[in-house]
C-alpha cells in the first residue's frame, strides 16, 4: 500500500478573523470553595486535583473593526459562542454570550462536572451569526450559526500528561526577555531545562509568538503539524540528553541518584537502550555498566532516540509538505 497521503485543508469561503475574539479565563472555582491558579501566559488551567464541580469564569470581547470586516450589515444579530471540547470523552458543548458592536468585554461562567471529562479540555470562543442575513453580499457569511471570528484556545488540564515513563516533565511558558536571571546572550533561545527542583521543568520562550502557535497546533496533517513534530523532536533530544547526563553523573559520583525523577529517567533510558532485556532491573544493570564509557553511551542514546521518535520520518514529512 502506498504511503502517499492527500493533503486536505479547510477554509471558510467568507470574511473571517482567525483571532478576532479576545478570550480569557479570569477565574476558576472548585466546588465553590477554592480558586485555581491560572497560567495566563501559557493559556493553561491545571485541574489535576480532586474536585466535583468547577465554575470557570471567562471574559470575551470583539473589537469594532472585526464587525466591520466580517459583518457589514449593522442590523444583523451576532453572539459569541464559548465552545468546550474534550477529545477523550468526546464531549462537546457551547454557551452563547450576547455581544455588541461597541467592543465592550462580557463575562460569563461555565459549569463543569468532573466525571464528564478526562485528559484535556479545550475552550475557544467564536463570533457567529444569530440568524440568516437580512441582506447578502459576496464574500461575507450570510446564514445563521456561520462563524465570523475565532479566538486562541485555552487548555484545562484535567489529567496531567505523563512523560518519561512515570516522571512528570512540566512544560511551561515564560518570557525569557523579561527574566532577569536569564543571561542576555540566551534570551533569544527557544527553551531551557531546569533540573534543580523536585521535578524537571522545560521552559519555552513565550517571546517567540509564532513558535508558540506552532507548538500549540492541533491535528496530525499539514505543514504546521509536521513542523510541530520536528520541533518536538529537537526538544526531546536535548531534554533526554540533559536529563540522562545529570542523572548518570550523580549516580557515578555518589553511588545513588539525587531525586526520584533521576531514578525514573535512568529506568526509561535503560529500557530504550536495552529493549532485549527481560526486565527493567536487567536493563538498568546494563546501563550502569555502560556508564563507564559515558560518551559512547550518549551516542547510543542519540541513535535510539532518533529511531524511537521517528525523527527522519518527521523531517521528510515536513520537507514533503514544503515542496
Amino acid at each position: 500500500m502506498s504511503d502517499a497521503r492527500t493533503k486536505k485543508e479547510r477554509f471558510l469561503p467568507w470574511a473571517w478573523e482567525k483571532f478576532g475574539v479576545s478570550f480569557e479565563v479570569v477565574e476558576v472555582q472548585l466546588d465553590g470553595e477554592r480558586s485555581v491558579p491560572i497560567d495566563a501566559e501559557r493559556r493553561l488551567v491545571p485541574l489535576e486535583e480532586e474536585w466535583k464541580v468547577a465554575e470557570v469564569s471567562v471574559r470575551v470581547g470583539v473589537q469594532a473593526r472585526v464587525f466591520d470586516e466580517t459583518l457589514p450589515v449593522a442590523s444583523d444579530a451576532v453572539s459569541v459562542v464559548v465552545a468546550a471540547r474534550c477529545d477523550d470523552t468526546r464531549l462537546r458543548f457551547g454557551k452563547r454570550v450576547p455581544v455588541e458592536r461597541g467592543g465592550a468585554s462580557v463575562e460569563t461562567t461555565l459549569r463543569l462536572e468532573r466525571d464528564q471529562f478526562a485528559g484535556q479540555l479545550e475552550l475557544t470562543a467564536h463570533l457567529v451569526r444569530e440568524r440568516d442575513g437580512l441582506a447578502s453580499r459576496p464574500g461575507f457569511a450570510a446564514r445563521a450559526h456561520e462563524r465570523l471570528a475565532g479566538s486562541r484556545p485555552w487548555e484545562l488540564r484535567v489529567d496531567r500528561k505523563r512523560s518519561l515513563s512515570g516522571v512528570y516533565l512540566d512544560v511551561r511558558y515564560r518570557s525569557f526577555a523579561a527574566d532577569p536571571s536569564m543571561a542576555p546572550a540566551h534570551r533569544a533561545n527557544l527553551w531551557q531545562l531546569e533540573m534543580d527542583l523536585d521535578a524537571p521543568i522545560l521552559w519555552l520562550n513565550s517571546d517567540h509568538h509564532e513558535a508558540v502557535a506552532v507548538l500549540d497546533a492541533k491535528g496530525h496533517v499539514g505543514a504546521r503539524a509536521a513542523l510541530r513534530d520536528v520541533a518536538f523532536d529537537l526538544f526531546v533530544a536535548s531534554v533526554w540528553m540533559q536529563l540522562v547526563l545529570r542523572s548518570a553523573t550523580t549516580l557515578k559520583e555518589t553511588g545513588e541518584v539525587g531525586a526520584p525523577w533521576q531514578d525514573a529517567v535512568l529506568d526509561a533510558a535503560a529500557r530504550l537502550l536495552f529493549p532485549q532485556a527481560k526486565a527493567t532491573e536487567d536493563a538498568r544493570a546494563k546501563l550502569e555498566s555502560a556508564l563507564e564509557d559515558l560518551p559512547a553511551l550518549l551516542g547510543q542514546l542519540d541513535a535510539a532516540l532518533q529511531a524511537d521518535q521517528e525523527t527522519s520520518r518527521h523531517l521528510l514529512k515536513l520537507i514533503g509538505e514544503l515542496t
